[in-house]
């Protein structure tokens, strides 16, 4: 349980540094840099877990995890049109990604 609370503990700072990082300055640090990818890539690990550590016969976090997968890969391809929907889909999904890893 000891290893449990401390990759716990990672992935919340993780997920408070990246979300800072999104909405700080109005995304200075991810809007020309390659901190945007590698925080979309962090949160397609993220959703790897989560499909993968569910039982098989629940179909909602299969779904979930999906979803967030659509919305990490979607964030990128709106990066160029509309930066703000693109920060707030990847933020969202980062953390809604967390919560349904660690509590459902």
């Amino acid at each position: 349980m000891g290893e449990l609370f401390i990759i716990f503990l990672a992935v919340i700072i993780l997920d408070i540094i990246s979300v800072i990082m999104l909405f700080s300055k109005k995304g200075k640090f991810v809007k020309d840099s390659i901190l945007m990818y590698i925080i979309s890539i962090y949160g397609l690990i993220l959703a790897y877990i989560q499909y993968t550590s569910g039982p098989s016969n629940d179909i909602l976090t299969k779904v979930l995890s999906l979803f967030y997968v659509v919305c990490f890969i979607g964030s990128l391809i709106l990066k160029k049109n509309n930066f703000y929907l693109s920060r707030l889909l990847l933020g969202f999904s980062l953390i809604c990604s967390t919560i349904t890893v660690f509590f459902i």
